[in-house]
């Protein structure tokens, strides 16, 4: 199993190919879990830049969202992030919206989408060799082809 980031795996391919930085310094674990929430056509909706900080599943200090997707964001009042947040609210396994003033961050939940919940749960268990055919596929065609080679890796 491969941990940290892609940045090592990708050193080479980066040098060859425009990746862009933001998506070579994402987690493996981030990089299964976005997927869950919408096919490649609708990856901008994520907003996968310097304002996205991390996935997480659930959340410790708020008990009812142990099961939700949670995206969180540096928050900002630029036109540009202000129509990613309208692009966001069209996902229907949006759930919830929370802003902390005090970093300033936003962090969104997500429900799991009902017939990925198995491949849910097996990402919770660390077990990503046990995606279904279909999951990895997604998985596979959310991101850029560059990264094939790693993700397979990953989900072996």
């Amino acid at each position: 199993m491969i941990y940290g980031t892609i940045q090592e795996h990708t050193t080479k391919v980066t040098e060859q190919k425009n990746l862009s930085n933001m998506e070579t310094n994402l987690s493996l674990r981030t990089m299964l879990l976005l997927p869950m929430l919408g096919d490649r056509y609708h990856r901008d909706w994520f907003y996968v830049n310097n304002s996205f900080i991390n996935a997480y599943i659930g959340d410790s200090g708020e008990p009812d969202y142990h099961d939700r997707i949670v995206l969180k964001y540096h928050y900002s009042r630029t036109p540009r992030f202000i129509r990613f947040e309208r692009l966001l609210k069209q996902n229907e396994c949006l759930d919830d919206m929370r802003y902390d003033s005090s970093m300033p961050t936003v962090m969104y939940y997500f429900k799991i989408p009902e017939h990925l919940y198995t491949d849910y749960v097996k990402y919770k268990q660390g077990r990503y060799n046990k995606f279904s055919a279909s999951y990895k596929w997604c998985v596979l065609k959310f991101w850029s082809s560059e990264l094939t080679e790693y993700l397979i890796e990953g989900m072996k």
